[in-house]
């Protein structure tokens, strides 16, 4: 009896000591102070876009449009600073009990996401006049978005896909909520890019109550792009979302070659998109294998590269953009296992691997002009020009330049010339032909394009340009 008493006072005993135990209350205290925050971080930014769709309904102004014809490959890349995009907290705030939600199932890039969207999610907008436009917006505010929020930012934190990944989710998100409403798509897109902080605006071709009037994007960048149609707003360029090729300046006419649109931001929108690749996504796409014969050894090598089906696809949607991101983005870890496995055998110095390489671009890879295959431009990623059948001149340079770079270590470049582009290589030692010096570094030139060039052989005497090192 006794002894059954002894056990149930020491179990009250550290019941009451695990009551009052310090740490336990600094938790309770924190949990409740984090629960303040996020009340009232969410508060304040419900304020904001309640301002900002008051904003909205004023009169927009008209802007001239242009087309950038300037080659962006000449611009120093690095005098455009970088700032990383800081994710914006939400935490649900509104009572659960009191939505009702409905799953929306999207399929991007090899991955499966389900969303949780709100009911009163249903766009319907008759005309894009201003009144309508921020009416839509506060409509959107007064939704729980930030569910959508949430598992997109998972998405990319499990994929780690930058920017542009979170433009292409939201427009798809879009059209599977809105299906045949365009201009419902790209207020909704809109909307969502600005809760993440990204520079978008809309803008309006057409008079207010036009039937033929209709919303497009107007999406701003951290480095720059090309073949989209550009609006100068406030200092800052703004490009429309859809292809200039089906899209240009002469569709304008009617409207006086103008887009409406509005100077101020949202105040969460404050930086342009990051094109930046920083690591290569994580896609769950199905791996493709090609087999490139590597004639130019004896005897042949054999050569099985492996990609990411959806990682293609992801670069395949990409805005045309300076060269330095195809070089720096790097290569996939399918790609440098074939290539270490390959190449890293090799008894070859430097120079003789250097030469080796450049003889395998030569016979081994078919070319075609990009004005050819697509009526533009158009600069690859490594898994792109593995995965296409043809490459052109920068697709090579940068490729050549990226295995050279993986195999030796060796720093190295792209030398721009005005319509043609090579790669450059810091060799150790010293090597003959043609070089460039940049930052204190000399570049000897290597073609990969120029058939039958040696290492040190350029295409022409032509004026460099630029040059971008990795």
């Amino acid at each position: 009896m006794k002894s059954n008493i002894y056990i149930l006072l020491l179990f009250f005993s550290i019941n009451i000591v695990a009551q009052n135990n310090p740490l336990d209350k600094i938790n309770a205290e924190f949990d409740a102070f984090k629960r303040k925050i996020d009340t009232e971080q969410q508060q304040y930014i419900d304020e904001k876009n309640r301002e900002f769709a008051e904003y909205l309904r004023n009169t927009w102004e008209a802007f001239p449009v242009s087309e950038d014809t300037e080659n962006l490959n000449f611009i120093d890349i690095d005098a455009f600073p970088v700032s990383e995009r800081i994710p914006v907290t939400y935490s649900t705030v509104r009572e659960s009990g009191s939505v009702q939600y409905r799953p929306v199932s999207t399929s991007l890039f090899g991955d499966k996401l389900i969303f949780k969207i709100d009911g009163k999610t249903n766009l319907n907008m008759k005309y894009i006049a201003e009144r309508n436009i921020g009416e839509t917006w506060e409509k959107l505010s007064a939704t729980d978005y930030v569910t959508i929020l949430q598992t997109a930012q998972e998405w990319q934190n499990t994929t780690g896909i930058n920017d542009w990944g979170m433009v292409m989710l939201f427009q798809e998100l879009s059209r599977e909520l809105f299906p045949s409403k365009h201009n419902e798509q790209l207020m909704f897109t809109v909307f969502l890019l600005n809760q993440i902080g990204i520079d978008a605006k809309l803008g309006r071709i057409g008079k207010p109550l036009d039937n033929n009037s209709h919303l497009v994007i107007l999406l701003s960048f951290q480095v720059p792009v090309s073949f989209f149609i550009g609006v100068e707003i406030d200092k800052r360029t703004y490009y429309v979302m859809e292809d200039a090729s089906s899209f240009n300046i002469s569709s304008l006419h009617a409207f006086s070659g103008k887009i409406f649109s509005y100077k101020g931001n949202h105040a969460l929108a404050k930086q342009g998109v990051n094109l930046w690749v920083k690591a290569i996504p994580s896609m769950k796409g199905s791996v493709k294998q090609k087999q490139i014969p590597f004639t130019s050894h004896n005897p042949p090598l054999k050569l099985d590269l492996k990609w990411n089906k959806s990682l293609v696809d992801f670069y395949d949607t990409y805005p045309q953009t300076h060269l330095a991101v195809y070089l720096r983005a790097g290569i996939s870890n399918d790609l440098k296992q074939a290539f270490e496995t390959t190449f890293a055998p090799l008894k070859l110095n430097d120079t003789q691997f250097a030469g080796l390489l450049l003889n395998w671009f030569h016979k081994d890879f078919s070319y075609k002009r990009d004005d050819d295959l697509y009526g533009h431009d158009r600069c690859f990623f490594a898994e792109q020009s593995i995965s296409h059948h043809y490459t052109d001149c920068e697709d090579r340079a940068v490729l050549f330049a990226q295995i050279m770079h993986l195999i030796t270590g060796l720093d190295v470049a792209l030398i721009v010339y005005d319509d043609h582009v090579a790669a450059g290589v810091c060799f150790k030692e010293k090597v003959g032909g043609t070089s460039v010096v940049s930052k204190n570094k000399v570049y000897t030139i290597c073609d990969p394009t120029y058939i039958g060039a040696k290492v040190g052989e350029p295409m022409s005497a032509g004026e460099v340009k630029n040059v971008i090192t990795l």
